[in-house]
């Protein structure tokens, strides 16, 4: 069974344009806007997460029968890559640094069953393409401020896939 949901949380990603960086627990960490910049990476990053929570509903099911519970939860906060040198000019790495690194597994760890909680900045590029709904503020661990979220519900509208359809 944790392979099966292993390639249901694995797929996405790459569909959407990210990066699997690594699996991290029960979380995974995906890079978007690298190595290729997306201009659009804010909404393919949270069309990802729309994906994967699709996926875990049967999977949460087969898990139940079994006794266990399964949710997914995401948090989606924009991040901007940092390269790091890792020994010559040709082989480079990314690494993620900074308040997003902070940020999203609180809001990941924050998020109801199937919720994706999204950030602020996160919003504002998706607003008007992913329906989203204000969650409130949340003060997260680690930031001095609280932090405004808002939530991509479960059939939240992706207008951005119907333009695209027309």
């Amino acid at each position: 069974m944790p392979s099966t949901s292993t390639r249901s949380v694995s797929r996405p990603p790459s569909k959407h344009g990210g990066t699997l960086e690594h699996f991290a627990g029960d979380g995974i960490m995906v890079f978007f806007n690298d190595p290729v910049i997306q201009v659009d990476h804010a909404a393919r990053a949270v069309r990802m997460a729309m994906a994967i929570r699709e996926r875990f509903v049967g999977l949460a099911d087969e898990w139940r029968r079994r006794g266990h519970v399964l949710r997914s939860g995401s948090g989606s906060p924009p991040a901007t890559p940092r390269w790091a040198g890792s020994g010559s000019r040709a082989a480079t790495t990314t690494a993620a640094s900074g308040n997003a690194i902070i940020l999203a597994p609180r809001l990941s760890s924050d998020a109801a069953a199937r919720q994706i909680l999204v950030a602020q900045r996160t919003f504002a590029a998706i607003e008007g393409l992913i329906d989203a709904e204000p969650a409130g503020e949340r003060q997260v661990k680690g930031l001095s401020r609280p932090v405004t979220t808002y939530s991509v519900e479960v059939g939240a509208r992706d207008r951005s896939v119907e333009t695209a359809a027309s």
